[in-house]
C-alpha cells in the first residue's frame, strides 16, 4: 500500500544543491563546470513526487485528471509568466530589435511549453556559443517537465490497477535509458532536449516512489548510502564539464545518487547539512531563483558587452538572483500556491489567459521588425537598413537538387555559368550580384549551408558532406558552370576564430587533438577541392573571409547609446593577423595559378574596418555577415567586374 508523502526533510536540501548547482555554473565559477546536471537533480525529484502522489491517489479512488493540471498550473505558471513578463519588460527597454525579436520567439514557444523543441531547432547545442543568447534558454527543462506529466497521468490511470503496470514502467524506463545512450553519440542534441530521450529520468524517480514503502534500512547504514550519494554528486558537479558525452549513461550516476538520498534520507541519522536552515531557505527559493537566474546573466552579458562574467561581477549578479527570486517567492510562487483548489475554473482560466496573451504579444513583436523607433529616428533608420540585409533566404540552408532547382541571381531564363558555394555568408551575394549578371546575361546559383565550408570531410555538421556531394554532382551535370566561388570563415574551420590573436585553439571542424594534424587534413581537403575543379576545366574564386565582430551591430549601437565605450573599427592588421593561416595558404595556390584568390580587406578595410559603410548604414547585420551595404563597399563595381571576368 502506498503511504501518503509527509515532509521530507531531506528533499529541500536536494533542491537547492539542484538550483545553486545550475546557477553557479552558470556564472561561471570554479568548480561548478558539472553544475548542468541540477536540471537531473530536478526530474528525479519531481519524478519521485508526483508519482508517489498520483501513485497513492489512484491507489484511494482519489486521482483525478483535472485536479492534477490544475495543481501543476497552480505551481508552476505564476511563477513561470511572472519571469517571462519581466523578461519581456526588460527586453521592451533594453533590447536591440533584432534581440526583441528573438526574445518574444522564444517566449512564444516558452508559452506553449516547447520551448525544448524550438532550441533543439534553433540552438541545436546547449552547449554552443550562440546558446548563450537564449534568454529563456532553461525553459527548456521546464517543457519536458509539462510534456512528461501530460502523458504520465493517462498512463497510470490507464495500467495502475493491471499486473501490467510495473513490467510497463520498467520498460519504458529501460526504452528510453538506451535511447538516451545511444543518441547522445548519434545525435547528441536530441538526447539532451527532446522528451523520450529524457523521459527515464522522470521514471526513476517514479520507480522509487512505487518501491519507497519497501525500503528498511538502519539509520546508520542509510546515512552512509546518503554520504556517498552527496559525494558522487559533487563530484559530478565539480569534474563534469561541456565535453562529456552527456546525458548518456553518464546521466545515471547524477540520477542514481539523487534517488538513493530521496530513498534514504528519512532515515539517515544526518543528512550532512542538507536539512539545515540555509539549505532550506534555498530549496525553498530553487524554483524562483531557477527561473530567474538566467536571464539576469544573459542581459548583464550584453548590457556590459562582455563574454566572460570576473568572479566580483558573478557575486554581484548571485545577490541580485536572490533578491528577484526572494521577491517573486513572496509576492507571487507562496500566495498563489495557497489558492484553494475548488477554484480550479480559475486557475485554468488565468493559465489559458496567460498564455493567450503572451502568444499574441510576441506575434505582435516579432512581426514589427522589433519597433526600433523605441531608439529615436536616427537608430530607426538605421536598425530598418539592417533589417534589408541582402542575404536571401532561398538562397540558404537549400541544395540544389531540390525541387525548384538552386537559388539563382541575374538574368532570368539561363543556366547558371558561375555557382558560389559557402556556408552562411554565401547568401548574401545575390544583391551585388544581380545588376552585373544581367548586363552579361549571365546567372549565377548561390547554395549556403551555415556551418557548412565548401571543403569536404570539413564539417561543423553531420549533413555538410551530403550537401556538398549534392552540389558537386549538380555542378558536374551541368555543363554552362565555367567558374566556382568559394566563401566560408576558413580560418575559424582551420584554427578557431582567434587563434592567431593567443585565443586557446578551438577549430569550428576538429578531428584531432593535434593542431598539427588538424590543420593537414584542412589542407589537404583545400587541394582536393582545387584538384576536383581543375579536372572538370571550371575555374576556382576563393574569397577571404570578412572582418568578424564580437558583437553585434545593433548591441554596439545601443552599448554606445547607453554610454558604454565601443570601437567603431577594428584594426585592419587584426584582421589580417586572424586570416594569416588560410590566406598564406590559398596565396599558395593563386601563385601557382590554381585559383584566383580575392582579399576583401583592400576595398573593405582600405585603413580600418568600419561598422558602417560611408553613409552610416550598417556594414553587417549581425557580428559576422555583411549587410548589403557592406557587400557593396567589399565588391564595388571594379571589384565584381574582376570576379566574374574570365
Amino acid at each position: 500500500m502506498h503511504q501518503k508523502l509527509t515532509h521530507h526533510r531531506s528533499l529541500e536540501g536536494l533542491r537547492a544543491v539542484a538550483a545553486l548547482a545550475v546557477t553557479l555554473f552558470h556564472l561561471e565559477l570554479p568548480g561548478f563546470s558539472g553544475g548542468f546536471i541540477g536540471v537531473d537533480i530536478f526530474f528525479v525529484i519531481s519524478g519521485f513526487l508526483i508519482g508517489h502522489n498520483i501513485l497513492y491517489e489512484v491507489q484511494e479512488g482519489k486521482f483525478k485528471l483535472s485536479t492534477f493540471y490544475a495543481k501543476r498550473a497552480r505551481r508552476i505558471l505564476p511563477v513561470y509568466f511572472a519571469t517571462i513578463f519581466l523578461v519581456a519588460l526588460t527586453a521592451l527597454w533594453f533590447a536591440d530589435p533584432d534581440f526583441l525579436k528573438s526574445i518574444f520567439n522564444e517566449i512564444f514557444y516558452s508559452a506553449i511549453y516547447a520551448s525544448n523543441l524550438f532550441y533543439y531547432f534553433s540552438v541545436f547545442d546547449y552547449f554552443a556559443p550562440d546558446a548563450k543568447n537564449s534568454v529563456l534558454l532553461h525553459t527548456w527543462s521546464l517543457s519536458i517537465e509539462e510534456q512528461f506529466y501530460i502523458v504520465f497521468p493517462i498512463f497510470v490511470l490507464l495500467t495502475a490497477r493491471t499486473k501490467f503496470f510495473t513490467p510497463l514502467l520498467y520498460l519504458t524506463f529501460l526504452a528510453s535509458f538506451i535511447l538516451c545512450v545511444l543518441w547522445t553519440y548519434k545525435l547528441q542534441p536530441a538526447a539532451y532536449f527532446l522528451t523520450p530521450f529524457r523521459a527515464w529520468e522522470f521514471l526513476l524517480g517514479v520507480i522509487g516512489a512505487h518501491f519507497y514503502r519497501y525500503i528498511n534500512i538502519s539509520r546508520e547504514n542509510a546515512a552512509l548510502i546518503f554520504f556517498v550519494s552527496l559525494v558522487s554528486l559533487i563530484l559530478c558537479i565539480v569534474f563534469l564539464d561541456e565535453a562529456a558525452a552527456f546525458p548518456g549513461y553518464i546521466a545515471l550516476l547524477p540520477c542514481a545518487a539523487t534517488l538513493a538520498m530521496i530513498m534514504v534520507g528519512e532515515k539517515a541519522i544526518t543528512t550532512f547539512g542538507l536539512a539545515s536552515s540555509i539549505a532550506s531557505f534555498f530549496g525553498k527559493l530553487s524554483y524562483s531563483l531557477y527561473m530567474v537566474h538566467w536571464p539576469i546573466v544573459v542581459f548583464a552579458k550584453k548590457t556590459f558587452g562582455v563574454d566572460v562574467l570576473t568572479p566580483t561581477v558573478a557575486l554581484v549578479l548571485f545577490l541580485l538572483m536572490i533578491a528577484v527570486a526572494l521577491i517573486i517567492h513572496k509576492l507571487v510562487e507562496n500566495p498563489i500556491r495557497r489558492t484553494p483548489l475548488h477554484l480550479k475554473k480559475t486557475i485554468f482560466a488565468s493559465s489559458v489567459l496567460s498564455i493567450i496573451v503572451a502568444i499574441n504579444v510576441s506575434f505582435a513583436i516579432t512581426r514589427s521588425d522589433g519597433l526600433p523607433q523605441r531608439f529615436g529616428p536616427d537608430a530607426e533608420k538605421f536598425f530598418l537598413a539592417g533589417l534589408d540585409h541582402g542575404h536571401d533566404a532561398r538562397c540558404f540552408e537549400v541544395s540544389p537538387s531540390e525541387p525548384g532547382g538552386p537559388c539563382t541571381t541575374g538574368a532570368d531564363n539561363t543556366k547558371p555559368s558561375i555557382v558560389i558555394i559557402g556556408d552562411s555568408t554565401a547568401s548574401g551575394f545575390v544583391d551585388v550580384l544581380q545588376k552585373p549578371l544581367e548586363e552579361m546575361n549571365e546567372s549565377a546559383a548561390i547554395v549556403s549551408v551555415g556551418g557548412c565550408p565548401p571543403l569536404r570531410g570539413i564539417t561543423s555538421r553531420d549533413d555538410c558532406d551530403s550537401w556538398l556531394d549534392d552540389v558537386t554532382s549538380w555542378i558536374a551535370e551541368n555543363e554552362a558552370v565555367r567558374k566556382v566561388i568559394l566563401v566560408s570563415r576558413w580560418p575559424s574551420y582551420r584554427d578557431g576564430p582567434n587563434v592567431a590573436l593567443g585565443d586557446d585553439w578551438a577549430p569550428w571542424a576538429r578531428f584531432s587533438d593535434s593542431p598539427d594534424e588538424n590543420a593537414k587534413r584542412f589542407d589537404a581537403a583545400v587541394e582536393n577541392a582545387v584538384t576536383q575543379f581543375e579536372e572538370q576545366g571550371i575555374q576556382l574564386v576563393v574569397i577571404d573571409m570578412f572582418p568578424v565582430w564580437n558583437r553585434s551591430v545593433g548591441e554596439i549601437l545601443l552599448m554606445r547609446h547607453r554610454g558604454i565605450p565601443y570601437e567603431s573599427f577594428i584594426d585592419k592588421e587584426i584582421v589580417a593577423q586572424r586570416n594569416q593561416s588560410t590566406r598564406q595558404l590559398f596565396e599558395q595556390y593563386s601563385d601557382a595559378n590554381r585559383i584566383r584568390f580575392v582579399s576583401v580587406l583592400d576595398n573593405f578595410c582600405p585603413d580600418d574596418c568600419l561598422l558602417t559603410d560611408p553613409d552610416g548604414f550598417p556594414a553587417y547585420f549581425d557580428d559576422s555577415h555583411p549587410s548589403k551595404y557592406g557587400m557593396a563597399m567589399a565588391f564595388d563595381e571594379q571589384a565584381v567586374e574582376s570576379l566574374l571576368s574570365e
